[in-house]
């Protein structure tokens, strides 16, 4: 009698990206969604936990609700609604996290060839430890494996191309006020909850290990992200086999024209001077070379 071959169980693996802004999530994202092996739904960024854990994200489900409202208004629902069932998907995803969780189980189960699914969302930084175990608890109760990336950048270049990006958002959209200064509104913003929120890499990762195990949660920086061997690291944390990256294509990239005088640069490195310590503590002195504020 032949041998019973035991069936090999493909993973289950939920990729909870939690930021941060401007690091290299959306790079990475792109890089992801050419894997057969990942599914990541209908969008990068889904907004759904910052959305009901966080009080500085409560725009998010207000834009849902407003652009629902229109098309009620305009009588565009009905016809839209297969052509944009992400916008009802995703009011229910913020009516019930359930709804979430049951969404990505789909995915998963959709195609016999998907290992991994999942998102990044950047201002999931900004939760804490109680809202990571929501996410944790329900995720596994579906029998995912959740897997954290946390991608980290310089401080005070992260800031400054947040703000740049803002500017280039509030221009397209006619909102930004020609007469406004950029290096006023950095000065007078880097201090903001919602700013800082993003940028105490020390307290987000001191709430992230204390939900998840380390060997689940991968971190990485942006001033190294964009390499063959970096990318090899991510792809194999997630069980996807190799990929080419395409390394030379950048997404999302705030424009550089504007450059941040070295008194002010000088000043936010200052004020997070306790996150750069933190980060060379744990990730070692190393990073004082690739990061071009540390010498503040």
């Amino acid at each position: 009698m032949l041998p019973v071959l035991p069936i090999l169980r493909r993973r289950k693996i939920f990729l909870l990206g939690v930021g941060a802004q401007k690091a290299g999530t959306s790079w990475v994202h792109s890089q992801l969604r050419q894997s057969r092996y990942f599914d990541g739904g209908f969008c990068k960024e889904y907004h759904v936990f910052d959305a009901i854990f966080s009080t500085h994200c409560q725009e998010f489900r207000q834009l849902r609700l407003d652009e629902l409202s229109k098309k009620l208004r305009n009588n565009e629902l009905a016809c839209n609604a297969l052509a944009r069932p992400d916008l009802l998907r995703h009011l229910s995803f913020l009516d019930s996290i359930d709804c979430y969780f049951d969404y990505f189980d789909y995915l998963w189960r959709r195609s016999p060839l998907t290992v991994a699914v999942g998102e990044i969302t950047p201002s999931y930084s900004m939760l804490d430890r109680d809202a990571f175990r929501v996410i944790k608890s329900g995720l596994e109760s579906r029998g995912f494996e959740v897997k954290v990336l946390f991608l980290l950048r310089d401080p005070v270049e992260r800031i400054w191309s947040m703000f740049r990006m803002l500017k280039r958002n509030q221009s397209r959209q006619g909102f930004w006020d020609s007469s406004s200064s950029l290096l006023k509104m950095t000065a007078l913003s880097y201090k903001l909850p919602e700013v800082e929120l993003r940028t105490r890499y020390d307290r987000t990762i001191t709430e992230l290990e204390s939900v998840f195990t380390s060997e689940n949660i991968f971190y990485g920086f942006y001033e190294t992200l964009f390499s063959a061997s970096e990318f090899s690291r991510l792809t194999s944390f997630l069980k996807l086999g190799s990929m080419v990256p395409a390394l030379a294509k950048r997404v999302n990239a705030s424009p550089d024209p504007d450059v941040l005088p070295m008194d002010l640069g000088k000043e936010i490195a200052m004020y997070y001077a306790d996150v750069y310590s933190f980060l060379f503590e744990k990730f070692g002195e190393d990073l004082r070379e690739i990061m071009a504020n540390a010498s503040y």
